[in-house]
């Protein structure tokens, strides 16, 4: 059995778990920031940079300036 063999078995339902956490934590992160008078956007968004492309979870207007900001968990 391979690692992720191994990993569907222990919780088939994991993948779907943090998801659904880490959009939480998106939405809970938007919202202190458009309290703090942040601009921030709703809609996703995907750029290239550097020969990449990025989509990170956040993007909004501090100072004047875009920014992004993506949210990890573990």
């Amino acid at each position: 059995m391979d690692g992720y063999q191994l990993f569907r078995v222990i919780d088939p339902d994991l993948c779907n778990k943090k998801w659904i956490f880490h959009k939480k934590i998106v939405e809970e992160k938007k919202k202190e920031l458009r309290e703090q008078g942040y601009i921030v956007r709703n809609e996703s968004c995907i750029f290239a940079a550097e020969g990449a492309k990025h989509s990170p979870d956040i993007i909004y207007i501090k100072d004047g300036k875009i920014k992004f900001m993506d949210i990890k968990i573990s």
